[in-house]
């Protein structure tokens, strides 16, 4: 094949496969145990990037009578991302929550999606952050077997990109005290909608507060209506929700730094009780907004599309998104760690991940649109990852 012809060679074709997406977030002090027990599980490529974790901190002043006051703490923490084959996640999912124990306070969480991939027909699985084997695991079941301490079923994740950077820290705060899971917070730079304001932009930050949490299905709605009338994001420019299914999960409760006084906190017995049922229902507190409440309104049949891709490409695919009816997307800057198995093991890749929400419509028109214009030729080292969305909120007016 002579040049001219390698020049208008068409964009190689993505494959399409159903696999899990395990997203770890875990105290940085844990991570290099994190990533040695991943290369014994065979995950061969994996995305890191940096993230903090929101707790509360109880101190009682002296004075003429003890007074208590709460206020944030923030742990260092890093986000880890990668998908497997059902089998081999429930596998990943059993060790890594019985070695780490993530049920317990401060340690971190791990969560399940399932997700449909778009990869490179030529690439392997280490150079996209796709793992394999599901050796070790009973073919078939794709469940993570019962038992295990805080693994939960029937979940939904709430996601909140955030355009102020004092938002992350009020909706983390409100989350707890609503008593939910501890709420991890990262940072990435919007692009879309911003960019076409004109001088107007100058009102919304480039930069993003991404706040993660899960949250049961029967309380997920009502918490997020909470926060958006608590936090005012029905405000123009003050940020954007979404909502997404967790297949499986194990979460690290609510936790207080101070002195407790009692043998169990009111979040352990909350967990043990938990333990007992094998469900939350029990606790339902917070169930969705009847048309009579001042409710949010969310759209529903939405997907998540995120893109994984060398640095360098990114601006070029989210111009491309946004030509094709993208509304905004928000940037984040990971690490591959050990994608590339062909050089040196154990190499770090810098990448970035963009994550959008569209219609479902859209989808397929994205995804041969960004094909076309090459995320999947190797020099991009592109991935698509779409995730069902079960709603997702903007300011109305937008």
């Amino acid at each position: 094949m002579n040049s001219d012809e390698q020049l208008t060679a068409p964009a190689p074709a993505p494959r399409r496969v159903e696999l899990t997406r395990v997203t770890v977030q875990i105290n940085h002090r844990l991570t290099h145990e994190l990533y040695e027990t991943l290369r014994e599980l065979n995950v061969r490529g994996y995305f890191v990037e940096q993230s903090r974790m929101v707790l509360l901190h109880e101190r009682k002043r002296r004075s003429r009578m003890f007074v208590t006051t709460i206020s944030l703490d923030d742990s260092p923490a890093e986000r880890v991302s990668f998908c497997v084959g059902a089998d081999h996640a429930a596998r990943i999912a059993a060790v890594l929550s019985t070695r780490f124990r993530f049920h317990l306070g401060g340690r971190g969480t791990l969560r399940q999606e399932v997700v449909q991939s778009y990869v490179s027909s030529e690439s392997s699985g280490a150079s996209t952050g796709e793992a394999t084997g599901d050796e070790g695991h009973t073919e078939g079941s794709g469940r993570t077997p019962a038992g295990l301490p805080g693994f939960r079923r029937g979940l939904t994740g709430i996601t909140f990109i955030l355009s102020s950077s004092t938002t992350g820290n009020l909706v983390a705060k409100t989350a707890l005290e609503l008593g939910v899971c501890v709420p991890y917070i990262s940072l990435g730079v919007g692009t879309g909608v911003r960019d076409r304001l004109g001088l107007l932009r100058i009102t919304i930050p480039a930069d993003k507060e991404i706040v993660e949490l899960v949250a049961p299905d029967h309380d997920a709605e009502g918490i997020l209506n909470l926060i958006v009338q608590e936090c005012k994001l029905d405000q123009p420019g003050r940020g954007f929700a979404y909502l997404y299914p967790v297949s499986e999960a194990t979460l690290s409760p609510r936790l207080r730094i101070g002195r407790q006084e009692h043998a169990a906190s009111v979040e352990q017995i909350i967990h043990a009780i938990d333990e007992l049922r094998g469900e939350t229902q029990w606790r339902t507190r917070y169930a969705a907004p009847t048309h009579r409440d001042r409710a949010v309104r969310l759209r529903r049949d939405q997907r998540e599309i995120s893109i994984t891709c060398s640095e360098n490409r990114t601006d070029d695919f989210v111009a491309t998104a946004v030509r094709l009816g993208v509304g905004g997307a928000t940037t984040a800057r990971v690490r591959a760690l050990g994608a590339d198995t062909q050089t040196t093991p154990g190499a770090i890749v810098a990448q970035e991940r963009t994550t959008m929400v569209v219609p479902e419509g859209l989808v397929d028109t994205i995804v041969q649109g960004l094909s076309a214009d090459g995320l999947f030729a190797p020099e991009s080292s592109g991935r698509i990852d779409v995730a069902e969305v079960r709603g997702a909120y903007s300011y109305p007016g937008r």
